[in-house]
């Protein structure tokens, strides 16, 4: 079920236990997420929601958009409405995220929920390694790719490279700057942010209007990489440079072989 929550990180691995029995699975998710509602809204569980199934390598975060609550509306209410729907439409197949947020659509409309929120929902797809993101707002997903990379001081470390995509298949430039070394150059992805105007982001209601502006990326996944999902609560208090320095620092609980450490990391 959708829960109040402010991030997730998930690491893409071999498949291991009942999901090495799923021959046509190359990579799975393993996921972890935590958050902290503000403290005006924690005794009603925040206004954010999150899923994350690993049976199905599915996920998705929202954030109920603030402005709701001045309607005497619970923005929380609608964005778990809206993350419930998706989860239960995301079904491990190779369905176009465009469908699952259409199918989505048609059950608000059958039954209305107050509100709007934001939305990102992802899934790696069940055969192969193509990660595959559907974002509207200001939810925001990295793909990081852990490489060598030695520093003046410090010396080297396993640090998580990022190159932004804004489109399918538009790479961007390198967000962090250029390394002294670095074995690999990663292919990976950074959602953009789509905004009307400051603290107004795109946002889904009852209606789901704006469902057609949604942004569509994917990129194709490895083992070890570890995928960043989280809402503005994250991303706009922290740079991408900072996240990745936390993301660095777990590199190695992230990618150990105990799973329950992999998780608390």
């Amino acid at each position: 079920s959708a829960l109040p929550r402010r991030s997730m990180l998930g690491t893409l691995r071999l498949p291991s236990g009942p999901l090495a029995r799923q021959p046509s699975r190359s990579l799975h998710l393993l996921f972890g997420a935590c958050g902290i509602p503000h403290p005006s809204k924690a005794a009603k569980g925040g206004e954010d929601a999150f899923f994350c199934d690993e049976a199905k390598g599915t996920f998705g975060v929202a954030d109920g958009v603030g402005g709701s609550a001045s309607a005497f509306v619970d923005p929380g209410e609608f964005s778990r409405a809206l993350l419930r729907s998706c989860d239960e439409r995301l079904d491990g197949s190779c369905e176009a995220l465009r469908a699952v947020l259409a199918g989505t659509a048609q059950r608000l409309r059958e039954a209305p929920v107050a509100g709007s929120s934001t939305l990102l929902v992802g899934q790696l797809e069940p055969e192969g390694a193509t990660l595959r993101l559907l974002n509207i707002g200001d939810c925001g997903a990295m793909l990081l790719r852990p490489a060598a990379r030695r520093f003046r001081a410090g010396g080297t470390v396993a640090w998580p490279r990022v190159v932004l995509r804004t489109t399918a298949g538009a790479d961007a430039h390198l967000q962090d700057q250029a390394p002294l070394h670095t074995s690999a150059v990663a292919q990976v992805l950074r959602t953009a942010e789509q905004t009307h105007y400051f603290n107004c982001p795109y946002q889904l209601d009852g209606e789901m209007e704006q469902a057609a502006d949604a942004d569509e990326v994917r990129a194709t996944a490895r083992v070890g990489d570890v995928l960043l999902v989280a809402t503005d609560g994250v991303l706009d208090n922290l740079f991408d440079s900072a996240l990745q320095m936390e993301v660095a620092r777990r590199v190695p609980q992230l990618q150990a072989a105990d799973e329950a450490a992999a998780r608390e990391a």
